[in-house]
């Protein structure tokens, strides 16, 4: 139970990059499609669904999230044992999320996890953590690149800020240099009315 709201609490945390326009997957050519038989008809029985959940994890770790869910959601249908059913409805929720393009995309893959995570027994011991490594790495560098514009427009904006403040500074020393030759000015005149 620890483990399901520690990956929901690092989904929640992930999906705000998400809803902001951050895509975790570069789109393949021609847009991200799945294989051919595994997008359309209805679902038929897997000689071994091991392997099938393999595949789609290796789909999934190169990248190829659009693949990996439908591969995930194929065995979902037809996995005759609820643990790996469950599996696969994990890695349908996780690669939906990574292949994630817009607000759309990202409330889908939302329902997805939630879906999932109803369906978590009270012990967790089936779901593999590490297929979160796809998304988490993408919205690093998701939010490293966000992050590298906006340091870039606050340095910018620091950088004017900067440069308005030393003009400032500078008109205020040539003040101060035209008050201090006043005063020696007034100084002197002072001194020679005193004579």
């Amino acid at each position: 139970m620890i483990r399901a709201r520690i990956l929901l609490l690092t989904i929640l945390a992930l999906v705000p990059g998400l809803l902001a326009g951050c895509s975790l997957t570069q789109p393949a050519p021609g847009g991200q499609t799945p294989p051919p038989g595994l997008a359309a008809g209805p679902p038929t029985p897997l000689v071994d669904p091991e392997r099938a959940y393999q595949e789609a994890v290796s789909a999934l770790q190169a990248g190829r999230a659009a693949e990996a869910q439908a591969r995930f959601t194929r065995l979902a249908a037809v996995a005759d044992h609820p643990g790996l059913a469950r599996k696969a409805r994990y890695g349908q929720a996780v690669a939906a999320l990574v292949g994630a393009r817009n607000a759309t995309d990202a409330r889908q893959a939302l329902e997805l996890w939630q879906a999932w995570r109803q369906a978590v027994p009270a012990r967790l011991d089936q779901e593999d953590p590490r297929l979160l490594a796809p998304l988490v790495e993408g919205l690093g560098a998701c939010l490293t690149a966000q992050g590298g514009a906006a340091g870039r427009e606050e340095t910018e904006r620091l950088n004017q800020r900067v440069k308005k403040l030393q003009e400032e500074n500078a008109l205020l020393k040539r003040q101060l240099a035209d008050l201090e030759e006043l005063q020696r000015e007034l100084s002197q005149r002072k001194n020679r009315l005193n004579r």
